[in-house]
């Protein structure tokens, strides 16, 4: 490859650098598999599925995580929903939290005295916007107040045409 081209080849690169920082990061994944929740702790919930990743910017695993690929303030939307259970009793409850470069940063939804002596499914769900610098990187995680580990929504087969996917999510889009 003679000079010319080299500079061609790089000038094509950075042009295609720049035009993927321009765009919007769009993500969203889902998770049907049951994660079961312990109590009292902050749990990072596993969105395994990918919907759609514009930038590729997640890892799944255990340790799920965003990592934001440019500098922007980002509007970050959840919700999980727990299976049912008769575990709660009264005072008991969860918590849903976004938190950025492992630490909370806002509670998303909380409900309080879920007590019930039938099943009973408990829903979290919340948006915010958080700015992010490249490289910071947010979770969201969940915590529930009961006595027994709980599961999140495996399958409905109560409602016509649920996917339980559809209630455990994550979508995460920069504001350009």
């Amino acid at each position: 490859m003679n000079e010319a081209e080299l500079t061609r080849a790089v000038n094509t690169l950075t042009r295609r650098v720049t035009d993927l920082e321009a765009q919007k990061v769009i993500a969203r994944y889902n998770t049907a598999a049951g994660q079961v929740i312990v109590p009292y702790v902050y749990i990072i919930v596993n969105f395994e599925t990918r919907v759609y990743d514009t930038h590729k910017a997640v890892k799944t695993s255990p340790t799920w995580r965003f990592t934001a690929p440019a500098t922007d303030y980002y509007a970050v939307n959840s919700a999980v929903l727990f299976d049912a259970t008769t575990e709660w009793v009264d005072d008991q409850g969860g918590v849903l939290a976004l938190f950025k470069n492992g630490i909370r940063s806002i509670t998303l939804d909380r409900k309080d005295s879920y007590g019930s002596a039938l099943d009973v499914y408990m829903s979290l769900s919340g948006k915010d916007v958080v700015y992010l610098k490249a490289g910071d990187t947010v979770d969201i995680r969940v915590a529930q107040a009961s006595n027994n580990m709980i599961g999140m929504l495996q399958a409905l087969p109560l409602f016509h045409g649920a996917d339980a996917a559809s209630y455990n999510y994550v979508s995460i889009r920069s504001i350009k």
